[in-house]
């Protein structure tokens, strides 16, 4: 019996009375699905070519049978066969009714426009809400696991390479070695077949979105046990998205973006609304994480995986799901769970906060990342140069004309940076051009010229120094991010202007003992960590010489020291050979 009334669904669903059933069609209704499709794409062809003259007729294909050899070659007891015995379920494949109404016909909405009002009720009951169901499984003892995984799925791709070796598909976490050990210590008969099964999509209606519903738990753990699926798969995983948990409204502002220009910049009440919906999308990520908690998965909770990925990756076994006394965690159970995160080895006293940039300092840094200053500053560079270099084929013309448009574009850009910076009323000209980063941006340019030219619009020589020391968003100063820009080479002359940068820099006043909070290197250890890159034994003596100048006055630091330890470099089938795991 349906019962018409959102308030007696969520109702249901929220204390666990929902009745659920979970369905997979049979090979022979799969068949007729593909067929259906490759119909549709076939009259759209048809359409777009019977208007010209002389072109074929298409002739549509019969009604597909039991008998006929595509489904006899490609089909077997659970469906389609993919590229190495792989499966691929959809929305269509699947039967899912939840107090008898079938979510599996609401992946559609209906076109607008005008309906007869018992349609239109029919199409608001049934219709007007989302479900998708998307299940890949996939054997890993193919020798093409990865290929075959990155073809269905870019994210089950990189689910295979981070947490599963090449060699032999095994895991490379510890968190997976134990769930695999225990299917086999539990297996008293025959092992199941070593298949990953991933659930690539999962969206429920808007009425079951919510920590308290049960009908996304029960959907899972009636998916996971299907009568068609029964010892197909040893390991099932997903990818927590917070997409999938939005309410219709937050749906509606995520599918309709501002669409930002070159050159646009965000006002502070886009900054701030943007602010509110990344946090909401990272609660609404939690809100699914729990939602497979609660239907028995777990979380892959290794160190290296939770800190260096920014996704989420939960798991569960087929003994999990075959467990007499499963059932359904309640939502304080759920919520006592802890789920490791990135911040959680974090020290927020540690690192200074980052200062709140104003809407001047927005627009001077979006001066130099999206303006053509930079480009335009070198090719007059690049003029003048080749005018000293090759004198015989550049008149005094040119070269004075070169330098006259050089001095006309440095003023035109000091008039411009100074009308950026002066539009603030609450921050100063040291303040805006610190909090911008348009010196980081200069020094990652090699432009010497600009900072000069931006450093001289601050009177005194402390807010210089300030400006020149300043952190940037990853806590390091100027200094430190041309020292990591070190191109060791053989070319001398190349060498010589990474030299000069260097002693300009120090000479306007940054500072070289600033060590980083976070690597607790200085400017000397970023240099030393370029190096490691080009494997070469030892440096040079033009490479000495900026060792010197970014030593610091009390020595380097520990990690200074570290950074100038060789590095190993494997390529990826010493790994494999070696059987490295994270």
């Amino acid at each position: 019996q349906i019962m018409d009334s959102t308030w007696f669904r969520k109702e249901r669903g929220d204390q666990g009375l929902a009745e659920v059933r979970v369905e997979l069609v049979t090979p022979f209704e799969q068949y007729q699905q593909d067929r259906k499709r490759w119909r549709t794409l076939e009259e759209i062809l048809r359409s777009r070519h019977e208007d010209r003259d002389g072109a074929p007729q298409y002739q549509p294909r019969p009604e597909p049978t039991r008998n006929d050899e595509e489904f006899t070659r490609e089909y077997d007891a659970l469906g389609r066969i993919g590229e190495g015995g792989s499966r691929e379920f959809y929305s269509d494949n699947f039967r899912v009714f939840v107090d008898g109404i079938p979510l599996h016909k609401s992946t559609v909405r209906p076109k607008k426009g005008p309906l007869p009002c018992f349609v239109r009720r029919i199409c608001r009951t049934f219709f007007d809400r989302r479900f998708a169901l998307k299940v890949h499984l996939v054997p890993r003892h193919e020798i093409n696991f990865y290929p075959i995984c990155y073809r269905q799925n870019s994210d089950l791709g990189e689910l295979a390479t981070r947490l599963f070796k090449r060699r032999h598909r095994k895991p490379r976490v510890e968190t997976l070695k134990q769930a695999l050990q225990t299917i086999q210590n539990d297996s008293q008969n025959a092992l199941p077949p070593q298949n990953l099964l991933y659930i690539a999509a999962f969206e429920l209606p808007f009425d079951y979105r919510s920590t308290t519903s049960t009908v996304g738990p029960l959907i899972l753990q009636k998916l996971l046990k299907l009568e068609a699926l029964h010892n197909q798969w040893d390991l099932a995983m997903y990818i927590p998205h917070g997409v999938t948990q939005y309410l219709e409204q937050e749906l509606n502002y995520r599918e309709d973006p501002r669409v930002y220009l070159p050159g646009d910049s965000y006002t502070d009440q886009e900054l701030q609304e943007k602010h509110k919906h990344e946090q909401r999308h990272d609660e609404l990520t939690l809100q699914d994480f729990r939602q497979f908690y609660r239907a028995g998965f777990r979380q892959v909770d290794d160190s290296k995986v939770v800190k260096e990925y920014a996704a989420f990756y939960v798991y569960c076994t087929i003994c999990d799901m075959s467990k007499d006394d499963l059932h359904i965690l309640t939502e304080s159970q759920a919520l006592a769970l802890p789920i490791a995160t990135k911040d959680d080895d974090k020290q927020p006293d540690k690192l200074p906060p980052r200062p709140v940039e104003s809407y001047a300092s927005r627009c001077l840094e979006s001066y130099f990342v999206d303006g053509r200053v930079f480009p335009e500053h070198s090719e007059l560079v690049r003029r003048i140069q080749r005018s000293q270099t090759f004198p015989d084929f550049y008149t005094a013309t040119e070269y004075k004309k070169a330098e006259r448009e050089l001095s006309d574009f440095l003023q035109r850009t000091r008039r411009e940076i100074v009308g950026i910076v002066d539009q603030s009323k609450e921050e100063d000209r040291s303040q805006v051009i610190s909090n911008s980063g348009a010196i980081h941006k200069c020094v990652d340019r090699d432009n010497l010229e600009l900072i000069t030219l931006l450093l001289d619009l601050l009177p005194q020589q402390e807010q210089k120094r300030a400006a020149l020391n300043q952190l940037d968003d990853n806590y390091a100063t100027p200094l430190m991010v041309a020292a990591g820009r070190a191109e060791f080479s053989h070319n001398a002359t190349k060498m010589a202007e990474f030299q000069h940068l260097i002693e300009c820099l120090l000479d306007l006043g940054a500072d070289k003992n600033i060590v980083h909070v976070s690597s607790g290197m200085t400017a000397l250890g970023y240099f030393r960590q370029a190096y490691q890159y080009t494997r070469r034994p030892e440096l040079t003596s033009a490479e000495n010489r900026i060792e010197n100048l970014l030593r610091p006055d009390q020595g380097p630091t520990p990690a200074d020291e570290a950074a100038l330890i060789p590095k190993t470099y494997k390529s990826e089938s010493d790994e494999d050979d070696q059987d490295e795991d994270f």
